[in-house]
């Protein structure tokens, strides 16, 4: 057993089904742990498939507490840095962007724990069907159907944004483009730069200050970011990080209301025709701590 691609696997996995990179952190501590306290007869049953087994049913039990829990404003995932190049996969904690952007990542939440784990075990990392139901405990049948209804629910999201070098480029380009109209305050550019039906989520959870609901149509995303602006002012600095597969924004900011977010992670795709669709803003301090 490669270990090192083991705990890649295992925190793909968890990342995936939790949405959260401290929950996958733990997930494969935990996997670990219980390894070491009642190691497995690798003749029964090779590690790895012991490890995937724990990982994905202490992510499912994870994924199920937090959806339990009462949240303060949109939740969204954790944002997870990753190489402007695929070709960088071994050192990558994710690979396969497009399973791991923050828009398929969103598109997930409408599915049960169940069906989660189901598409990612198939979908992304390619289990055979026989293999992801003796994961989840189910026969074959049973896992095909979980499958099967988790991508028919998937595809009611609609089209998720391309990942790639262009798609990069374009996000990239209308990202600085749309802040930069931000803050010059030109909000008739801004605008232009948005499509009609753009929405925007911020998740500051309940601990900064943040849009307490996700803001949707052109207009009113515009006026949120001019707002949210003119109260707190410019970044002291913008770095430009590759996130979760597309470009971002990572703004800090100078000391102010101890509500206000030292720091946060603005991305977002683009709609077919280049404008931008979405845009999201991670301020929870526990979804950054891991960023370097």
């Amino acid at each position: 057993m490669d270990a090192e691609a083991s705990r890649r696997k295992l925190w793909g996995i968890a990342y995936r089904v939790t949405g959260c990179a401290a929950d996958a952190d733990e997930i494969v501590q935990e996997s670990y742990a219980r390894m070491l306290e009642r190691r497995p007869d690798e003749g029964e049953r090779p590690i790895e498939a012991w490890l995937v087994t724990v990982a994905t049913r202490l992510s499912i039990d994870r994924l199920r507490r937090r959806r339990e829990t009462p949240y303060d404003g949109p939740w969204l995932p954790s944002p997870v840095e990753t190489p402007d190049d695929e070709s960088d996969g071994p050192d990558a904690r994710l690979g396969a962007f497009e399973e791991a952007t923050f828009a398929y990542l969103m598109a997930l939440e409408v599915l049960s724990p169940e069906q989660r784990a189901a598409l990612v075990l198939r979908d992304v990392f390619e289990l055979p069907a026989r293999e992801a139901g003796a994961v989840l405990g189910v026969t074959e049948d049973n896992i095909r159907a979980l499958h099967h209804r988790a991508r028919a629910r998937l595809s009611d999201a609609g089209e998720l944004p391309a990942v790639g070098p262009d798609a990069r480029r374009r996000t990239e380009a209308a990202l600085q483009a749309f802040f930069a109209c931000v803050i010059a305050g030109d909000a008739a550019g801004a605008l232009r730069l948005l499509r009609d039906d753009a929405c925007t989520y911020n998740d500051g959870a309940g601990v900064y200050h943040a849009a307490r609901r996700p803001v949707h149509g052109a207009d009113r995303v515009v006026r949120l970011w001019l707002g949210l602006m003119h109260k707190r002012g410019a970044p002291s600095s913008v770095a430009l990080v590759t996130i979760n597969g597309l470009p971002a924004l990572d703004a800090r900011f100078d000391d102010g209301d101890p509500k206000d977010a030292p720091r946060s992670i603005t991305g977002g795709w683009l709609a077919p025709d280049g404008r931008i669709a979405t845009l999201y803003a991670v301020l929870a301090p526990r979804k950054l701590a891991h960023l370097g």
